[in-house]
């Protein structure tokens, strides 16, 4: 069982770990996205397809 300064811990690194995970993709939608929307269709699915490999 967790100690009350035990589930402080664990509820104070979940709110750091989602507050990095937010910004990461908010970093991502105003660095990646609107470079993505320059691209033909072709190449939009060629550089995702990098992306995710």
């Amino acid at each position: 069982m967790l100690t009350r300064a035990g589930k402080s811990l664990l509820f104070a690194v979940s709110v750091v770990l989602c507050e990095l995970m937010a910004g990461f993709f908010f970093a991502y939608s105003l660095s990646v996205v609107p470079a993505l929307e320059t691209l033909s269709a072709s190449e939009y699915v060629t550089v995702l397809q990098e992306i995710n490999a």
